[in-house]
């Protein structure tokens, strides 16, 4: 939100259009709709609706850390920098690094045992390699303003209304799949209740998982790289009409 609020800052905000990508549950689409309440935000949960657009529709188009869930990210950024008004800017969140896969890695080691540990299905560093995020954007006529790094716990438990197991799953999102597909084989029947019994045991063991002095369970510092790039004006872009 701090990012679009930069961008925005000095335009009528009644008259920008936002697209808020993998949005998922709804953030953060729904913050973005809070605070830029005169403004259209529109909010998608998926790149194949980008389609539906037409070139140059948006102001700002966003995305928070979902580009590595896309098979095609590449394609997924050439719809970005053509649904972006010339000039338009886009506010893009990718993972460095992430708590919850050296947690996973420990889990499914001791699910496993003594076999192979599987690949996991969802590469959600794919853009933590060096220059990797820079590339895409310069590479689809986006010029690069802003980069920014920081860095986060994921609070595990003491939140209101949360579900239950909730920090197991999310201590597992990184290998949800590999447990899900060694049970429905046969491989490993008990996967996910192997899963549960070290998951606890690192919650015990206090390092990967470590509680706060009211009881609150948290992660280790994940790490995420903010980027803020601008749509470059070209000559089809038919600025300077003809008279």
């Amino acid at each position: 939100v701090k990012a679009v609020e930069h961008v925005l800052h000095g335009h009528d905000e009644s008259k920008a259009k936002i697209l808020n990508l993998g949005s998922g549950v709804g953030e953060p689409g729904t913050s973005l709709s809070n605070r830029f309440s005169k403004a259209a935000v529109i909010a998608s949960d998926s790149t194949h609706d980008l389609s539906s657009f037409k070139d140059g529709s948006f102001d700002v188009v966003t995305c928070a850390f979902g580009l590595s869930l896309l098979e095609n990210p590449e394609e997924a950024m050439r719809q970005i920098h053509r649904v972006l008004k010339p000039g338009g800017s886009l506010v893009i969140a990718v993972w460095d690094s992430l708590s919850i896969e050296h947690i996973s890695d420990e889990i499914m080691k001791a699910v496993m045992k003594d076999k192979p540990i599987p690949a996991r299905t969802i590469d959600y560093l794919s853009f933590a390699r060096p220059h990797a995020l820079e590339r895409l954007i310069e590479g689809n006529n986006m010029a690069l303003i802003k980069m920014d790094h920081e860095e986060f716990p994921f609070q595990l438990s003491g939140l209101d209304h949360q579900p239950p197991d909730f920090a197991f799953n999310v201590a597992t999102i990184p290998i949800h799949q590999n447990l899900l597909d060694l049970q429905k084989s046969g491989e490993n029947p008990k996967a996910l209740e192997g899963a549960h019994e070290a998951f606890q045991a690192l919650v015990k063991e206090g390092v990967l998982v470590h509680t706060d002095s009211k009881g609150h369970m948290f992660t280790g510092p994940n790490r995420f790289k903010l980027a803020i790039a601008r749509r470059q004006f070209e000559d089809a872009d038919g600025v300077l009409e003809s008279k």
